[in-house]
């Protein structure tokens, strides 16, 4: 009886125990604030507003008139505030506010202008004193500060990418300035004070696009304590394309983040530094990208349309899930391509993949379609894994041209027949130059000595390669193991429909004294590898592979032949194109 009233007595104080923790959760969710949505200001009046309540002490806020604009709200939306909030408020964490292009000037002659940060003559955004159409309009308030005067004092700036300056100014009658609030670049010039109970617009001075938070303190002289907040700014790039570099040293930042909402022109961008850039906007530029560093991540399908992207070693393109990205042409430079799965075409996806030396990582399944081309080096040993693989080998379809370089693809990621017919329609009769299929652009230089073998293993896996033919095994090497391995398969002379690895090395579907003439004519055998260098110490063109003298060829196709006859003779069977010996 006791030791039952014993496990209720544990039952139930399990029960009460599982009770607090489901409580204690809640109230810590419950005490978590909800991430805001952020939304852009582009236009019309807006005030920064510093506020004291006795009961919830000092506070930023913005409050918009009834001319203002941000995306995703509309204009009554903006003056009523955040829903459930203050009456006509919005924290200041909800708003980056956009200084648009039309507000980019040159900065004037005169040392009265030094505390902007740049040089004369250099581009310089100034918006805010005087009200504009299609322009941000902020002012600062102290209408809800006590009664009191409202001091707002900038902290340290960041500012993404680095290097723009900023300040907080008024423009007397002559066009100069009267007196200056903030400067980054002078020291203790960091502070403006507004009167009592009244708004004031001063001018707003930028020195480079990008993207800027100002940590602001807000002190009152009707209150005790501080406020803190932080203004968001978004400096739109200046009239012309120019070069753009964006450095993430750590973490993950998006392009906005970075500084770059979209890039509607550049005549170059590179992604620097070890973290992550995700590009999650349409980007129209045209210039060339250079991810040289990290990673640089694809979001949008659109976020690279117009420009060729190349990846240096150590670098990493990588596609998000669920993202088929266009781009003219994408080149793996030593860097890693990495994707769930890959389009090669010259309308949805990539028109133009070469992977000159680096890989592809995730396995991706690759279609080659609608003219689209992927290539692999020409005169280096270049490897990639990928988890399936379509070509189209319709007129205008898909190409792929290994160089000098295979392909391996997963097992079921393509049947054996599916390879075969790829290749014939890419070997185009023995010159390799198909328009369509797969072929070797080194092979088609080689003058017929060379060729695209494939091996299919036992689990359905593949391996497609430029090869001499000859080489079963896609070994680089031509040598007695593979006269032993294609005596071995049994097809010589049979008529049989053989492969590759078998010894059908001129895709006529069988395997007889012609293919003997081929391994011969390759000069391949028995001379080492035929492979060029792979990409980390390759320094020029394939160097050429010396042939066998004229009797040692004819020995070696003798021996074939005679390897061949002892199976036939042993089998007891006569086999056409074989004379008795």
């Amino acid at each position: 009886m006791m030791s039952a009233l014993t496990s209720l007595h544990r039952l139930e104080r399990h029960r009460l125990s599982s009770m607090l923790l489901l409580a204690l959760v809640a109230h810590h969710l419950a005490a978590r604030p909800a991430r805001a949505t952020v939304y852009d200001y582009t236009a019309g009046h807006a005030d920064i507003g510093l506020a004291y309540d006795a009961g919830t002490g000092p506070r930023f806020f913005l409050q918009f008139g009834g001319d203002a604009e941000a995306t995703g709200l509309t204009n009554e939306q903006l003056v009523a505030g955040q829903p459930g909030g203050v009456l006509g408020e919005w924290p200041l964490a909800s708003f980056v506010t956009v200084v648009p292009q039309s507000v980019q000037i040159s900065r004037p002659a005169g040392a009265e202008w030094d505390f902007l940060g740049t040089a004369a003559g250099d581009p310089v955004w100034i918006f805010s004193q005087q009200s504009q159409a299609g322009v941000p309009f902020l002012g600062f308030d102290t209408a809800k500060a006590g009664g009191g005067t409202g001091t707002y004092t900038l902290s340290n700036v960041t500012v993404r990418p680095t290097g723009g300056e900023v300040s907080l100014f008024q423009i007397g009658g002559f066009g100069t300035p009267d007196a200056v609030y903030w400067s980054t670049v002078e020291a203790g010039v960091d502070a403006v004070t507004v009167p009592a109970s009244t708004h004031v617009h001063y001018a707003f001075g930028f020195t480079e696009p990008g993207y800027y938070e100002l940590p602001l303190i807000g002190t009152g002289g009707g209150f005790p304590g501080q406020a803190t907040g932080t203004l968001a700014f978004q400096v739109s790039p200046g009239a012309g394309p120019t070069s753009i570099v964006i450095d993430v040293p750590g973490g993950s930042l998006t392009q906005g983040q970075a500084g770059y909402p979209t890039i509607a022109a550049a005549t170059s961008l590179t992604k620097t530094g070890a973290g992550t850039l995700v590009f999650d906007a349409a980007n129209a530029y045209s210039g060339p990208t250079t991810v040289s560093g990290g990673t640089l991540q694809l979001a949008n399908a659109a976020a690279v349309a117009a420009t060729n992207v190349t990846v240096d070693t150590g670098a990493t393109l990588a596609v998000s899930p669920g993202t088929t990205p266009r781009a003219p042409a994408v080149i793996i430079d030593g860097g890693t391509l990495s994707a769930a799965t890959v389009a090669v075409n010259s309308s949805t996806g990539i028109a133009s993949l070469a992977i000159n030396a680096g890989t592809i990582s995730g396995s991706p399944g690759v279609t080659i379609t609608s003219g689209g081309q992927m290539s692999l080096a020409q005169d280096a040993r270049v490897s990639v894994g990928i988890g399936g693989l379509a070509v189209d080998q319709a007129g205008g379809g898909g190409r792929l041209d290994l160089g000098a370089g295979q392909v391996v693809v997963a097992a079921g990621g393509i049947t054996a027949a599916e390879l075969r017919a790829d290749i014939i329609a890419g070997r185009n009769g023995g010159a390799w130059n198909g328009v369509a299929g797969i072929t070797s652009s080194t092979a088609a230089a080689a003058g017929g000595n060379r060729a695209v073998g494939y091996v299919v293993a036992g689990d359905g896996s593949a391996r497609v390669s430029f090869a001499a033919p000859g080489d079963t095994d896609l070994s680089g090497q031509v040598n007695i193991l593979d006269l032993i391995g294609i005596d071995s398969a049994g097809m010589f002379g049979t008529g049989q429909a053989a492969d590759w690895s078998q010894g059908d090395f001129n895709y006529d579907g069988v395997v007889n004294i012609l293919d003997l003439i081929g391994i011969d004519s390759s000069g391949a055998y028995g001379t080492g590898n035929y492979f060029p260098a792979s990409p980390t110490s390759v320094s020029g063109s394939v160097a050429a592979v010396p042939e066998p003298a004229g009797l040692g060829a004819v020995t070696f196709v003798a021996a074939a032949a005679l390897a061949s006859r002892r199976r036939f003779v042993q089998k007891s069977v006569s086999y056409p194109g074989i004379s008795s010996v």
